[in-house]
């Protein structure tokens, strides 16, 4: 493996580079296995990254659901809000509506009403006007028929008083 090879340099890393093999290792035995335990321990901090990616990605993804949950929730609290209060103004609307039409009928009653009463009013006054003149045209008629018999027992009175006057110049 190409570590430490074909760098600027030449030759190894300097001591303390992360990945440079310590300065004590002489043999290409010693190297070898550095290598490979510096391979295996690379293995295991890549392994160990991913799983700490993988766990913090599934956090995120658990804090987003949450959220979404949450978000769900809320508006479906806003919407039976929403729904609430438009019911409550609908039947407050309707509730307005019936009193106005109530009102109007009963204004009409009012108005028929009074417009009978009105009309039995004028027919009573008009029976009433008409009752007084049919008195007073009886009355009138009774006055005449009345003086009239009296001109004619006068009448007759008279007659007879000329008839008692005449026999009594023939005695």
């Amino acid at each position: 493996h190409g570590h430490g090879h074909g760098h600027a340099r030449g030759g190894s890393l300097p001591a303390g580079a992360v990945g440079a093999p310590p300065p004590e290792l002489h043999s290409s035995q010693d190297m070898l296995a550095w290598k490979r335990e510096y391979n295996i321990r690379q293995r295991e901090a890549d392994w160990k990254r991913r799983q700490e990616e993988s766990l913090t990605q599934k956090q995120v993804a658990w804090q987003i659901e949450r959220c979404e949950r949450e978000n769900r929730l809320q508006s479906s609290r806003e919407a039976r809000r929403r729904e609430e209060l438009e019911k409550r103004v609908y039947h407050r609307h309707v509730d307005v509506d019936r009193k106005y039409k109530e009102r109007c009928r009963n204004v009409e009653i009012e108005r028929r009403n009074n417009a009978w009463e009105e009309k039995e009013n004028s027919k009573l006054v008009a029976m009433h006007q008409d009752a007084k003149e049919a008195a007073h045209t009886r009355a009138e008629s009774l006055a005449a028929n009345k003086a009239r018999h009296c001109e004619e027992l006068r009448q007759a009175a008279a007659e007879r008083a000329e008839r008692r006057r005449r026999q009594e110049e023939l005695d």
